[in-house]
């Protein structure tokens, strides 16, 4: 049941605000609920906290083509910073 996993993944959000791997739980939970602003929101929160990790861009690229559909500029943008990341030293 998608509201009783948010309520724990948010308890858990509480007691550790800074760990990237519950934001991505909760926006992938966001995500099955069709909940994609929210999730989008989640994702780009991953991206502020730790912008040299390529999983809130992947996940963002994803919830945007849910969004947008696959012309998604947003998508295709966050698409270009992977590779970016990936080519840097």
């Amino acid at each position: 049941d998608f509201v009783q996993a948010l309520k724990d993944i948010d308890k858990a959000i509480v007691l550790a605000p800074e760990n990237t791997d519950d934001w991505e739980l909760r926006a992938e939970t966001l995500m099955k609920a069709n909940r994609l602003k929210e999730a989008a929101d989640d994702a780009t929160k991953m991206i502020e906290m730790d912008p040299q990790n390529t999983t809130g861009y992947s996940l963002r690229s994803r919830i945007y083509r849910a969004i947008e559909g696959p012309k998604s500029k947003n998508a295709a943008a966050d698409l270009a910073a992977i590779e970016k990341l990936r080519k840097a030293p």
